[in-house]
């Protein structure tokens, strides 16, 4: 743990150095963060790192992918997530509990939201207080997919106050990354929904 925050004290200087406003951790370990006693554990160090995000001027945050969506104690495996059982607590509900909003805001990728299962829309009402920013994605395209509902999505974004959304295009080795990018782009600008 502690070699953690001190860690984060060093790219917390980075990250004032480049004027950020935000620092995001983007991922859980790959492995050892399954039951309810470890997501614990993880949680006690995001709040730890926060603490000290925060006392160097800037807001911590998580982002989340599809696992957090898993309940404890269940394999959460990429492949799982469709046949997993819906009793018990997701990881991410462990994780808010044990975290404050002080310390711990999350950025919400909503593709990997809906890939876990869930609805971003429930997920920005019941969160209202950590969800500081989103991240937009899709399968390839943006809008393409037709698996997400961006604009329910965003008007409750905007009603909870929020501004800061960041785009990827999840595309580095295709050959057609930027036409995927132009696609997402004129999908966005003919989004009367989105400010």
């Amino acid at each position: 743990k502690d070699k953690i925050v001190e860690d984060f004290k060093i790219i917390s200087e980075d990250h004032n150095t480049l004027g950020c406003q935000y620092l995001i951790q983007p991922m859980m370990p790959v492995t050892g963060v399954d039951t309810e006693d470890q997501v614990k554990a993880f949680s006690e160090i995001l709040e730890l790192t926060g603490a000290s995000v925060k006392a160097a001027g800037l807001q911590f945050g998580y982002h989340n992918h599809n696992m957090e969506y898993c309940i404890c104690g269940q394999n959460r495996q990429m492949g799982d997530i469709f046949t997993r059982p819906k009793e018990g607590k997701m990881l991410i509900d462990v994780m808010m509990e044990n975290t404050t909003p002080e310390n711990v805001v999350w950025e919400m990728d909503i593709y990997w939201t809906v890939m876990g299962q869930n609805d971003p829309v429930e997920m920005l009402t019941k969160y209202a207080n950590r969800i500081k920013a989103l991240h937009i994605k899709d399968r390839c395209i943006l809008g393409d997919s037709g698996m997400i509902n961006y604009k329910k999505i965003f008007e409750k974004f905007y009603a909870n106050g929020l501004q800061y959304h960041f785009i990827e295009i999840e595309d580095t080795t295709s050959g057609i990354q930027m036409d995927r990018l132009e696609a997402s782009a004129k999908f966005l600008n003919s989004c009367d929904f989105i400010k």
